[in-house]
């Protein structure tokens, strides 16, 4: 259905302007069809209703914010929770024994890099022997301090003192230790121990 065109009026005469007042009547007749509220015992024509859309724009606005206000949530306590593992994991590391790193300062070895050295995360330890054609080694007393910081029994240091070259590589193990050595005149006692957490 088409509104008809409804003309200017004249201000407080009803009429159309540029129309006779014949026309006035024809007017009123096409306002009653385009359904303006008349109106009663001297009261104002009530306006029609309006249709508001702004609820359902701050609804739509609510939802998104709500939304993203629980992905963030959920990923910020989900970080929270990862950190706190990552915290407890490293203050856990932080407590294990580190009997060979001790070895090495109780010994005073760390100034020797070349000839003690940590590897492993602290899980294992090389130590080279002076020897005759290896002046840059460590003298057994070093290796002997090293030895007794880890408690390796004295079985295993009388075996590492009567060890001859052509005995080869020669290994032990005890508590949570393990070690293997070899002697040669000229390269000295090369040491590797190794120590597994529980």
């Amino acid at each position: 259905m088409t509104i008809p065109e409804v003309p200017q009026h004249e201000p407080g005469s009803g009429v159309p302007r540029d129309s006779s007042p014949a026309d006035g009547a024809a007017i009123q007749q096409r306002q009653s069809s385009v359904l303006i509220p008349a109106a009663t015992d001297g009261e104002a024509p009530s306006p029609p209703p309006k249709r508001y859309s702004k609820p359902y724009i701050f609804g739509a606005i609510g939802l998104v914010i709500g939304l993203l206000l629980g992905v963030l949530g959920t990923v910020t306590v989900g970080g929270m929770v990862e950190a706190g593992k990552a915290s407890a994991a490293a203050e856990a590391e932080a407590k294990k024994p580190k009997p060979l790193a001790d070895a090495v300062n109780k010994c005073q070895l760390s100034g020797k890099a070349i000839s003690a050295k940590l590897g492993d995360e602290g899980r294992s330890l090389s130590l080279d022997g002076k020897g005759e054609d290896d002046l840059n080694g460590l003298a057994w007393s070093d290796i002997q301090c090293a030895l007794k910081a880890v408690n390796v029994p004295d079985y295993v240091q009388e075996q590492m003192k009567s060890t001859r070259a052509l005995d080869g590589t020669q290994r032990e193990s005890w508590d949570n230790f393990s070690v293997s050595w070899s002697y040669h005149p000229n390269t000295g006692m090369n040491v590797v121990l190794r120590f597994t957490d529980v």
